[in-house]
């Protein structure tokens, strides 16, 4: 099985739209990809509606966090941003995007 869970569309740093992405991860032989775009899940909708067949998708984020004032990134898999369960900073930078670091 071939897998790769971290990747970035133009949602946020990445090079390819979400649609891109995981076309081009399913013409790579690719059998699980996750679209992980900097504080932001904008694009999942848009990979969902291009998903080709026999590739799966993980929806996520990687999360801008701090900790003891060090700036660090967390990936988060499999959550809807729309759900009382999440923060407010989470379920805001599903429906906007929010600043902050980059790698």
């Amino acid at each position: 099985m071939r897998i790769d869970l971290h990747t970035h569309s133009t949602a946020s740093d990445g090079t390819d739209t979400p649609a891109e992405l995981v076309r081009n991860a399913g013409a790579a032989g690719l059998d699980v990809v996750a679209l992980t775009d900097h504080d932001s899940t904008r694009g999942h909708a848009q990979a969902i509606a291009a998903l080709p067949e026999g590739l799966t998708l993980v929806t996520g984020a990687e999360l801008s966090c701090r900790l003891d004032g060090i700036g660090m990134h967390m990936l988060a898999y499999l959550f809807d941003p729309r759900s009382p369960d999440c923060s407010p900073s989470v379920s805001w930078c599903g429906t906007t995007g929010c600043p902050g670091p980059r790698a």
